[in-house]
């Protein structure tokens, strides 16, 4: 394995870049094709929901953290996070916010990694998905303007 190659792992575990950097990394630099980025890309990202899952438990476990999150606890508090793991609203908040604090909001109301492991993995799918055709098609598009324009 290259430097590039645990370069696109890191970046695909990273919570800040993530798939947004490892997965052009991963085409237009590695030459990776389409298939093995869709296959690779979305479980490495995924990492971050499981630490986050297994944080969360272990924090629990700490009395100071716990009685915190007791006081800030709140019917509203909850009734505002738990969308009881729906898949559309988990699906939509993934990319924006991040599938590790998505996971940590869902089980600060109470709600399973089993109810939203299926939305979180979509959305890390569909995004790679997107990347990774952007990644084809934008140089593509260039290539047969540059074409046209001599």
């Amino acid at each position: 394995m290259t430097a590039g190659d645990w370069f696109y792992i890191g970046q695909s575990l990273n919570p800040i870049g993530g798939l947004l950097v490892s997965v052009p990394w991963a085409m237009l630099k590695l030459h990776y094709p389409l298939w093995l980025v869709i296959v690779s890309a979305p479980p490495l990202a995924y990492v971050q929901v499981i630490a986050a899952d297994l944080s969360w438990n272990y924090l629990r476990r700490l009395s100071y953290v716990r009685n915190l999150l007791e006081k800030a606890h709140s019917p509203r508090v909850t009734e505002l996070f738990a969308s009881g793991g729906r898949f559309i609203p988990v699906f939509i908040a993934t990319p924006l916010v991040g599938p590790w604090l998505v996971m940590l909001l869902m089980r600060y109301a109470h709600v399973s990694h089993r109810q939203v492991m299926l939305p979180i993995f979509s959305a890390l799918l569909a995004v790679t998905i997107i990347l990774g055709v952007l990644c084809l098609l934008v140089p593509a598009i260039f290539t047969i303007h540059n074409v046209l324009s001599q």
